[in-house]
């Protein structure tokens, strides 16, 4: 994955957010995937420290819960092995996205970026892409149905952000995640991506880079965004 991570829209969807981020490591230490074992016993000291880390700053708290909440039950798969579409991920998340444009950011990098619900599907590469767009977004429309969400928003959603790749970009949504913002429920799209002219030696390239779009359910406007790379 790209180490620059941009709030900057696409042009597409610009006018929304003009703010770069320099890295993709914010992160706390704590909320890194263990590549051993997900479900990593935590040691008594270790919950100790990181209980007094929650306690000293509500928003790690925050961050802490959503990314136990989003990271839990994700099937593991074998490197180079391509997850169907039906093994994309549709959860509704209770706790609430800030909408202070900073704890936003750092919400959506920490919990959203290297994590297994999107790093499983790198595998995949830019060839047919359109049509991998189209099995997945019907595969998380499927599952919204089937979890009496709002599926005919998240549709018109994902159709917005197949209009933003147009000809230039790949994409693939790998994630869609309900919570809410100032009271409002919203939708938070994880789509991976890369740029098809980035072949080498003829082969398609993979995609390792990964965009975050949060749309308004009733509204469907665009509240938040960010990329790597």
């Amino acid at each position: 994955m790209a180490s620059v991570v941009s709030s900057t829209l696409p042009p597409r969807l610009n006018g929304f957010l003009h703010r770069n981020i320099s890295t993709c490591e914010m992160k706390f230490t704590f909320l890194q995937p263990n590549p051993f074992n997900q479900q990593k016993t935590v040691s008594e000291s270790d919950s100790s420290t990181i209980k007094r880390g929650i306690q000293r700053s509500p928003n790690m708290k925050f961050l802490f819960i959503l990314a136990v909440l989003v990271s839990m039950s994700t099937p593991s798969f074998a490197a180079g092995e391509k997850p169907p579409p039906e093994a994309a991920i549709v959860k509704v998340i209770d706790q609430e996205l800030p909408s202070e444009e900073d704890a936003k950011q750092k919400v959506l990098l920490n919990v959203f970026f290297d994590r297994p619900d999107e790093e499983k599907f790198e595998s995949y590469t830019t060839e047919n892409w359109k049509q991998l767009f189209a099995a997945f977004a019907t595969s998380l429309t499927r599952k919204a149905v089937d979890q009496k969400l709002d599926a005919i928003s998240l549709r018109k959603v994902l159709e917005f952000i197949l209009a933003d790749a147009g000809d230039q970009l790949a994409y693939l949504p790998v994630g869609a995640y309900q919570t809410t913002m100032s009271g409002s429920r919203v939708w938070i799209i994880t789509v991976k991506w890369e740029d098809p002219s980035m072949s080498e030696n003829g082969k398609s390239p993979t995609l390792t880079h990964i965009r975050v779009f949060v749309f308004d359910q009733k509204t469907s406007k665009l509240v938040g965004f960010t990329t790597c790379g």
